[in-house]
């Protein structure tokens, strides 16, 4: 087994163990469209008719049921070639697709929400210099920036994770502001302590 890592935060990018697929992945553009959807799926389950209207919105196929099927066919296949786990990820569920990562595959922008959400919670934990450090890792950019024009799907959650990103930066400024005035404040207590005459008593 590999480990499959997808990024969507500034371009989309997918590396197995470490080496680019992107090669790979770039000889469907159509199939690359298609894992970003459903990754990005507002309601995770995408219905085949928006799919359809996602993957041809202006093209009048006489049988688009029959070309969606075909390019989820393929890009399973084509996935497959990749890792058996990426394959696994495309999954046909009542009335539609979904995207599901098994444990071998990690995306970044779930990843990045899934802490947004922890963060969230009643009684949520407080996030901790690790957590701030992971996101602001994670976050290269408003997703798929450079696909433009961007359609409405794409560019409402873009910019909702990106006022997101910047609440997490002004956390983590306003941290380590408070640390520095700390720091700053028992050095100069230190200070003072070292050059304060004793008591002759």
């Amino acid at each position: 087994m590999g480990h499959v890592q997808i990024n969507l935060f500034g371009s989309f990018h997918v590396e197995r163990d470490g080496k680019s697929v992107d090669e790979q992945l770039a000889r469907s553009p159509k199939g690359m469209l298609l894992m970003q959807y459903l990754i990005l799926a507002p309601r995770q389950t995408a219905e085949a008719k928006t799919l359809m209207q996602v993957m041809w919105p202006e093209e009048n196929s006489t049988s688009p049921d029959t070309a969606l099927k075909t390019l989820i066919s393929r890009q399973r296949a084509l996935l497959r070639e990749i890792s058996p786990e990426l394959a696994m990820c495309l999954v046909t569920v009542r009335g539609g697709y979904r995207w599901v990562c098994p444990p071998e595959v990690s995306v970044d922008v779930l990843e990045f929400e899934e802490m947004l959400a922890r963060m969230k919670l009643p009684g949520g934990a407080t996030p901790s210099e690790e957590m701030l450090t992971r996101m602001l890792v994670l976050y290269q950019g408003r997703l798929l920036a450079n696909q433009q024009p961007q359609p409405a799907w794409l560019y409402n959650r873009s910019e909702r994770l990106h006022q997101q990103f910047l609440q997490t930066v002004d956390s983590r400024l306003a941290r380590g502001m408070c640390t520095a005035m700390w720091r700053w404040c028992g050095a100069r207590l230190m200070l003072i302590r070292q050059t304060r005459p004793c008591s002759s008593g």
